[in-house]
């Protein structure tokens, strides 16, 4: 089974570690192995590969950039001090922006797209949409699928602004045939027909998104990465 393949592994690799100056035992080997490979998913010698852990740590943009020192948190712990925070994020590899709503702290849009609408931005668009959005469908929008309006191939984001909850069948309408959708503001969209007839579909709940610090934090239009 899995645990006997994945014994059988790390034996194998502490083995080939064993030498004249090794001074570990295989148990000690073993460990040192498994630590390795969950921890970086190499081990010291580079042999084997899979795994690499990851640590979740959200940082307030202002607090990155020192304006003031709220606590970060830290996923699986809880909240860390700022100092902390900005050590942690000094040293990191890659980030990920996530813009959420500077009052209701609802996540708006997402820098890097992950497979999976995040659980509070999919139920702002099933409060904002109410139904499909493909004009005269009144189908809830809590039995839809959620759409990119910009297919993700092509650069849409995790945004507020480019989802939008399409039925199976307008879903597939919208990418099997030649109805063209974009979103003009505020969650209204526009759908235009083969023939070029345009149709405007409203949200159930217009919920506008001010403009606010923290789409713009350093206030001249520059990101604040």
């Amino acid at each position: 089974d899995w645990a006997e393949a994945a014994h059988a592994r790390i034996t194998d690799i502490a083995r080939s570690l064993q030498g004249k100056d090794e001074k570990r035992t295989l148990s000690q080997l073993r460990s040192d192995v498994a630590s390795d490979l969950l921890l970086r998913g190499v081990t010291e010698d580079g042999l084997g590969a899979g795994i690499v852990a990851t640590v979740h740590v959200t940082v307030p943009v202002l607090t990155l950039m020192g304006t003031n020192d709220d606590p970060a948190t830290l996923e699986g712990y809880g909240p860390i001090d700022a100092q902390t925070a900005r050590r942690l994020a000094g040293t990191a590899t890659s980030w990920i922006r996530i813009l959420t709503h500077p009052e209701t702290g609802v996540v708006l849009s997402v820098s890097k797209n992950p497979d999976q609408v995040p659980a509070d931005l999919k139920r702002f668009l099933q409060v904002r949409d109410g139904t499909c959005r493909f004009a005269g469908c009144s189908r809830p929008a809590r039995l839809s699928e959620i759409d990119h309006t910009l297919d993700r191939q092509f650069g849409g984001q995790m945004s507020h602004d480019n989802l939008s909850h399409l039925c199976k069948m307008h879903h597939l309408l919208k990418h099997q045939t030649g109805w063209q959708l974009v979103q003009v503001t505020d969650g209204v969209l526009a759908w235009t027909a083969p023939t070029g007839h345009v149709y405007y579909t409203d949200p159930a709940t217009p919920i506008q998104v001010a403009y606010s610090k923290w789409d713009d934090p350093n206030g001249d239009g520059t990101p604040a990465f």
